[in-house]
């Protein structure tokens, strides 16, 4: 009962409640946040974000043949998600499905455009798309607007830790990894340590 409850278009309190539990848990373990998921789409097979995390958890891990399984399952039900949540599920489709990343880009610049408070947009922009094609001080400039909008989104320290040690700014990695333990998030410094 304490779980925060996220947005997310279903029918079911309690697929809504697993998956709010399986978003809040550990954002780096997919081995944890997957059952949660699961049995957010046990609940609600047409749970259309559920699907789509799952698939997204399943790519992390290097699952890609479950992960587009999902994905595609996420894909097909798009509609019956809220637009943020279409727009997340027609980027992970695109990045992890169909590898078009030129589109995956173009979805994640509507979405910044379409809700300009919503930092994830930038955060995922940071991540694949960007990384894929280099441009890294483009992929900072976007974690560093994805952190001023919410100072608590993991993965944009992650990205940003990530796309420093690509530029070689040793200093810049360890000064945003110790600026994200500040914050007791989840540590970027998994991104560290694997390079």
């Amino acid at each position: 009962h304490s779980t925060p409850l996220q947005e997310a278009t279903t029918p079911s309190l309690e697929a809504l409640k697993a998956f709010s539990s399986g978003r809040d848990v550990a954002v780096f373990n997919w081995e944890r946040r997957l059952p949660h998921l699961q049995r957010a789409i046990t609940i609600d097979p047409e749970f259309a974000m559920a699907h789509a995390l799952v698939g997204f958890g399943y790519s992390t891990m290097g699952e890609s043949a479950l992960g587009r399984q999902s994905l595609l399952k996420a894909y097909q039900l798009r509609n019956r998600a809220s637009d943020v949540e279409r727009l997340n599920i027609e980027t992970l489709y695109d990045r992890d499905v169909t590898g078009n990343l030129d589109r995956e880009r173009q979805t994640l610049e509507t979405w910044a455009e379409s809700y300009p408070r919503d930092p994830r947009a930038h955060s995922l922009m940071a991540g694949l798309a960007l990384t894929s094609t280099g441009q890294h001080e483009l992929a900072i400039a976007k974690t560093e607007k994805a952190i001023a909008l919410d100072p608590d989104l993991t993965p944009a320290y992650a990205n940003q830790a990530f796309h420093q040690l690509m530029l070689n700014r040793l200093d810049d990695a360890l000064l945003t990894v110790r600026l994200e333990a500040e914050r007791k998030l989840e540590s970027a410094e998994s991104v560290l340590t694997q390079y």
